[in-house]
């Protein structure tokens, strides 16, 4: 997690043909990699430190996370009844005082070029964030080919700067819904990004 590790990356996490000694003669010796994974979302927030929150809703819980409180993300999520939602929060000190379109589309670029998701922009609003109105664009997703997955929906991103440190908050929704669900969900989910609010670190 300090050095950025995501669950995936980390000994065994996500790995389904790792063998663990001893545990070749259980019925699902698959056990432990489970077992790691938990542990590790448990003990994120004690090792990323976030300085910041949400009110999230009891169903939302920790999926990834990595880096430390200079640097880093957490990644929530939950299953409503007929999609998946995430909400992905990455954070790293900045000399900017406001964050235009722009940087926002540069964001969603890297994150198409660099990940598993073809990324298409519809256009650009304001989301409320923690009671700013913060720049944000919204599109449609879906993985890309080679990913080895289907899976497609809709995304909000959107970016904040407060006491030095740029806020980049991804709001994603996948699951096989019509346009007013897909809206319903995303609403959703714009509701908990105004929650958002920095807060004090223990030291």
């Amino acid at each position: 997690m300090r050095a950025g590790y995501t669950a995936d990356d980390t000994h065994g996490g996500g790995r389904k043909d790792y063998r663990y000694p001893g545990a070749e003669g259980y019925l699902q010796p698959n056990l432990l990699p489970f077992n790691v994974q938990s542990v590790y979302r448990y003990e994120i927030p004690g090792i990323v430190r976030p300085d910041f929150a949400f009110d999230l809703p009891a169903d939302f819980q920790i999926m990834d996370g990595g880096g430390d409180a200079k640097l880093g993300f957490i990644r929530w999520g939950a299953a409503a009844t007929t999609a998946s939602l995430e909400i992905d929060t990455q954070w790293k000190s900045t000399t900017s005082r406001e964050a235009i379109v722009q940087d926002v589309a540069d964001v969603v670029k890297r994150y198409a070029e660099t990940g598993i998701s073809e990324m298409e922009t519809n256009g650009s609003k304001r989301i409320d964030v923690g009671g700013e109105k913060a720049v944000a664009q919204y599109g449609t997703w879906k993985y890309k080919k080679d990913a080895g997955i289907s899976g497609s929906g809709t995304w909000t991103w959107a970016l904040v700067i407060r006491g030095g440190k740029l806020y980049s908050i991804r709001l994603s929704m996948e699951g096989g819904v019509d346009a007013r669900e897909a809206r319903l969900n995303m609403d959703y989910l714009e509701k908990v990004a105004s929650t958002f609010r920095l807060t004090p670190r223990a030291s």
